[in-house]
């Protein structure tokens, strides 16, 4: 099955974001934060990357406007690091990476795999928006 890009409309083989958009998001943050580390991965320099925004900007303006969309229908945001495993067993959703997952999910994960993330504080509780 085909799917499209919510943001070029391009035939993919997976739901989602293509990759094409994805990296173009990332490197116009990387420009907006004016993070020449990241630019420097890329092989870039800043005012050669000041010129591809220029040529490409309608791409960025709708990569960007994707992203706030997802972010604000979000039903919950991210809060403190959860500390102990008691604390975890006591939630039901929990932000694990970019967004909630359920803590079934989380407990399915082999027990050294949660130590480790509670240790890295990658573990975050999830407070519902209002």
């Amino acid at each position: 099955m085909k799917y499209k890009c919510p943001i070029c409309k391009s035939e993919q083989e997976y739901r989602g974001v293509c990759f094409n958009c994805d990296v173009s998001y990332n490197q116009y943050k990387a420009y907006l934060e004016k993070d020449q580390w990241i630019l420097d991965r890329l092989n870039l320099n800043y005012a050669e990357y000041e010129e591809l925004v220029k040529e490409d900007k309608p791409i960025y303006e709708k990569v960007q406007k994707y992203y706030d969309k997802l972010e604000k229908n979000r039903k919950y945001i991210k809060g403190n690091h959860i500390c102990t495993f008691e604390e975890l067993l006591k939630q039901e959703i929990v932000w694990l990476g970019g967004g909630p997952k359920p803590i079934a999910f989380i407990l399915s994960m082999q027990l050294n795999t949660i130590k480790n993330m509670l240790i890295r504080k990658q573990l975050c509780y999830c407070i519902k928006k209002q």
